[in-house]
Order: C-alpha cells, then sequence, then structure tokens
C-alpha cells in the first residue's frame, strides 16, 4: 500500500531554472533537485508533483508538494533526512514540513489560494 506526504518547500530559486523539470535545460530544476533528495533518501524514484510552477530565479517559501512512497516514513525523520541530503548537496532549497495525507490528497485541488509578492529594488544596478 503506498503512502503519501505533503512537503512544504522553500526555496532561493535564483540559480534554477523554475520548479518544473526542463530537458535540455543547463540549470537544475527545483523539481529535479527535491526528487534527486527523495532518491538519495528512499532509493524510490518518483515524481513530485507540485501545487504550481513558479520561473526561473523566482523564490518560494510555501510551495505545497506530494509525494508517494511504497515504505512508510515518520513525517519528522523524513523532513530531516531530506534536509541533511539537500544541505549536502548545497542546494537552496529546504523542506519547512512534511505530512502524512489521505489517499485522496492532490496539491492542485486541495490547494486553497496562491499568494504572490512583488519586490522591486530601487537604486541597484545590475550589469550583464
Amino acid at each position: 500500500m503506498p503512502f503519501k506526504y505533503a512537503l512544504l518547500i522553500f526555496y532561493n530559486g535564483v540559480p534554477y531554472s523554475g520548479w518544473q523539470r526542463q530537458a535540455g535545460s543547463e540549470r537544475f530544476s527545483v523539481q529535479g533537485v527535491v526528487e534527486d533528495a527523495v532518491f538519495a533518501v528512499t532509493r524510490e524514484r518518483i515524481p513530485v508533483i507540485s501545487s504550481g510552477r513558479t520561473d526561473a530565479g523566482v523564490h518560494a517559501i510555501g510551495q505545497v508538494a506530494q509525494i508517494v512512497l511504497q515504505q512508510s516514513w515518520q513525517s519528522s525523520d523524513l523532513q530531516a533526512k531530506l534536509n541533511e541530503r539537500l544541505q549536502s548537496a548545497q542546494q537552496l532549497v529546504r523542506i519547512r514540513s512534511v505530512l502524512s495525507v489521505d489517499r485522496s490528497f492532490h496539491p492542485h485541488r486541495c490547494s486553497v489560494g496562491k499568494q504572490y509578492s512583488y519586490y522591486i529594488l530601487q537604486g541597484i544596478c545590475v550589469m550583464p
């Protein structure tokens, strides 16, 4: 019987091509980094399904995603091991929480809202 978990993910998106894996991209995606961490910890190669996508360079403080594993984990253990792996791989991604969820949970359908915040820094000149 599969076990479903909801992940609340925080990331600094500057080095990434966005949330979604991109074929042929020279930059890593957040989804790919999280999937690699899940595989390293659980030895299960599975997709990480999110509630939405972000563009290249965009940060998130509460991206919701799901994973479905064949093995049961304590939520706190899974969170700690994923963060340990992400930190050791020097990724700018952290798992803020892991919750065991019902089979009916899906990040798209269960999302109750999204909030976007835009910050404009004035007086800073960035040269290419």
